[in-house]
């Protein structure tokens, strides 16, 4: 990006240039969606925040309406620049469009192209847009064309319409704690308690930050709620794929309090948080820096929440559906089964190993666990389900197979 122009406007022209660099570390696989929000500045991280998250979901609808003003495609850059700013005119009311458009056009120069950033997104005001209903002009094509060969025409219309809406901002309440007053209960798997409530009350809010509550979706609990009666007598337990701590901590709960629980995870980075997780709410479990080949021992209870496409937390990460790819897919899924491979050599005789994901392609869900199954004849799945993203919780996947 050229230096010779520095655009101006305030806290308006600082949005607009974070969400530009976010979007362009995203798409170069540099940094995730989720990571890159707690990089942002702090006086106007939740404008970005927003920004960011409905420009990945309406990306492709705001792009297809923006062609129709374009004769030749311009640069990525210019084109992502469009594409925000046509969001913001269409999506965000602390904005008025015209304000939208003069930021655009001075941030335009910076790659020369103000005229023609100009004449588009006036062209896009004066002819109106209307979101279209058609899964094919709303997800990205890539994940479109996956989908489309399993679901019907119904399902993936309701997908769709999931991946434009924004979700619920939901929270875990723990033990002997109390919800916000207002919040909306969520069904959740098991014994566990999960609402909705403004995002600001939670995160405000003093439960929050003496650790009875703990940010998370209801879907995350299917997983632990598999371990059942095995976690109450079980002496051992490891949470293989553990950062930032969250299904730890819910498996904890369900274990005795003589219970050694572990949480291992390869990113050193991410397990400070799940330090800092444990500690504020008064929890002694360990805490490894370690792949699954490089751990030993013998668990009772091995969760393995292993690393994935992300197919179906898009409410929450409609970044995922862009970054898929065909090839990365392929390599996530040799990735598991490694992980897979490891764990096993540290499950003990009668335990459990709960194999949970964060997708819903079968590739990585059922296929993935009769590849499991059938390393060791002793091997069995007890149990095994895929939820769907639905308005009140992400996707997930998870089973239970049992050693002997």
């Amino acid at each position: 990006m050229s230096k010779s122009h520095i655009p101006s406007h305030g806290i308006a022209g600082k949005v607009l240039k974070n969400a530009l660099s976010v979007i362009s570390r995203c798409d170069k696989g540099e940094i995730t969606l989720d990571d890159a929000v707690d990089l942002l500045p702090d006086d106007c991280r939740r404008i970005i925040e927003h920004l960011l998250f409905t420009f990945y979901r309406h990306r492709k609808t705001v792009g297809k309406a923006l062609n129709k003003f374009i004769k030749r495609p311009p640069s990525t850059e210019v084109m992502d620049l469009l594409t925000l700013a046509a969001v913001q005119c269409c999506f965000q009311s602390g904005i008025v469009p015209e304000s939208a458009v003069n930021v655009a056009v001075d941030f335009a120069k910076t790659f020369h192209a103000d005229k023609f950033v100009n004449a588009v997104l006036r062209n896009f005001l004066r002819s109106g847009f209307t979101p279209p209903s058609n899964a094919a002009d709303i997800l990205p094509g890539t994940i479109f064309r996956r989908w489309q060969k399993r679901f019907s025409k119904g399902e993936l219309t309701e997908l769709a319409g999931l991946f434009q809406q924004e979700a619920d901002f939901t929270y875990r309440i723990l033990p002997r704690a109390e919800a916000i007053e207002n919040s909306t209960p969520i069904e959740a798997w098991g014994d566990f308690r999960f609402a909705s409530a403004p995002a600001a009350e939670v995160i405000n809010s003093e439960t929050l930050k003496s650790g009875g509550f703990y940010i998370q979706d209801p879907a995350t609990s299917f997983a632990v709620s598999l371990a059942g009666n095995d976690a109450k007598n079980a002496k051992n337990v490891l949470d293989l794929c553990a950062a930032p701590g969250g299904k730890t901590l819910m498996l904890g709960e369900l274990c005795s309090t003589d219970c050694r629980i572990v949480a291992a995870d390869i990113s050193s980075r991410r397990q400070e948080r799940t330090r800092e997780n444990f500690t504020l709410r008064k929890r002694n479990y360990e805490v490894v820096t370690a792949t699954a080949g490089e751990l030993y021992g013998q668990y009772d209870i091995i969760l393995a929440d292993l690393p994935c496409s992300n197919t179906g937390v898009f409410r929450k990460r409609p970044d995922a559906l862009w970054n898929f790819s065909e090839k990365k897919f392929q390599e996530i899924c040799d990735i598991q089964k490694e992980i897979l491979k490891s764990a096993l050599k540290l499950l003990a005789p009668g335990g459990i190993i709960i194999i949970s994901t964060c997708s819903i392609e079968p590739e990585e869900n059922g296929e993935l666990v009769k590849f499991f199954c059938s390393l060791d004849p002793a091997l069995h799945c007890e149990i095994q389900q895929t939820i769907m993203p639905s308005s009140q919780h992400d996707g997930a996947f998870a089973a239970r197979c049992r050693l002997g």
